[in-house]
């Protein structure tokens, strides 16, 4: 099942991944951005950029469970839950910082605020964690530098210069490094997790602003925006040589303004919220190409798989 979010219906809609049908569609707050779901598949946030406001669902009866907020909130954006489930972040866009809430997973209605840290940045948009969950990585628009942080620590740990305009950031699932796609002139940086040093740059399609890895590290996808496409990076990274790169192997297209990309269970498939054809491309991940379109909302954008 897919939950996607619907910026301009103010709402998010549980979608069946086989049939395409929509089962479900709750009213949230304006312009919902992002989602994350519980280790335990029991619970979704929803950042409502647009009313200052995230949504709790409780997903096992498909219902809305409550709401946070905060005063000092300017456009919430990126969400992430620690692997323990115990800790919520929230990356607050037009506030230049992380919020790291307390939460129960039986109780999805308590939340309690812990930490607020401010990036030093400008535009902090995305949360990303580590494969064990010990670093945090956060892109920060407007600054060009992803922060990293110590998710036990709840600190800064480093401050890496990246391209301009970084807003899609994605962690390999098994050596740690991280992908960073830079809007403003179209390149993916690599970086080395271990030192923070930028091993390789790619150039690639119009205004990147998504990545996602297959669950086997195989391959990132990359969404283009103004592009109105895909690239399919193949990793390829042994990091005790240096004869072995990333390369872009595949461009294709999808619908217009791709964003969000969700990888399937099983591996097999990929979806791609369009924003402006009100739609969601499958991607057959083995032949690499889109094999058909879901109809969603007016303007997708986040989207997430839950059980």
């Amino acid at each position: 099942m897919l939950l996607v979010l619907n910026k301009d219906d103010r709402s998010v809609m549980f979608i069946d991944d086989v049939s395409g049908e929509i089962v479900k569609t709750l009213a949230v707050g304006l312009n919902p951005h992002e989602a994350v779901v519980s280790p335990r598949g029991n619970v979704a946030y929803i950042s409502n950029a647009g009313d200052n406001t995230v949504t709790v669902i409780d997903l096992a009866n498909r219902r809305v469970a409550g709401e946070i907020t905060d005063e000092h909130w300017s456009f919430p954006h990126g969400l992430e839950i620690t692997g323990d489930g115990k800790y919520l972040w929230v990356a607050a866009t037009r506030s230049h910082g992380i919020w790291i809430y307390e939460r129960e997973e039986d109780n999805p209605g308590w939340h309690e605020l812990v930490k607020v840290v401010p990036t030093q940045h400008r535009l902090s948009h995305m949360v990303h964690l580590s494969p064990d969950g010990g670093r945090a990585y956060v892109p920060n628009i407007e600054s060009g530098v992803l922060t990293v942080f110590d998710t036990q620590r709840m600190e800064i740990l480093n401050q890496v210069g990246v391209g301009p305009g970084p807003e899609g950031v994605a962690v390999h699932p098994l050596d740690g490094t991280i992908y960073v796609a830079n809007q403003e002139d179209d390149t993916l940086y690599i970086i080395d997790d271990r030192d923070y040093f930028r091993r390789h740059t790619l150039h690639i399609g119009s205004t990147p602003v998504r990545a996602a890895f297959t669950h086997d590290g195989e391959l990132a996808l990359v969404a283009n925006r103004l592009s109105h496409d895909i690239s399919v990076i193949s990793h390829r990274w042994d990091r005790a040589t240096v004869t072995r790169q990333p390369w872009e192997i595949k461009r294709f297209p999808v619908g217009r303004w791709p964003g969000q990309i969700v990888m399937a269970p099983d591996g097999n498939r990929a979806w791609v919220t369009n924003n402006k054809t009100n739609d969601i491309s499958e991607i057959d991940l083995r032949a690499l190409v889109e094999t058909r379109r879901i109809p969603a909302g007016v303007h997708p954008d986040g989207m997430v798989w839950i059980p």
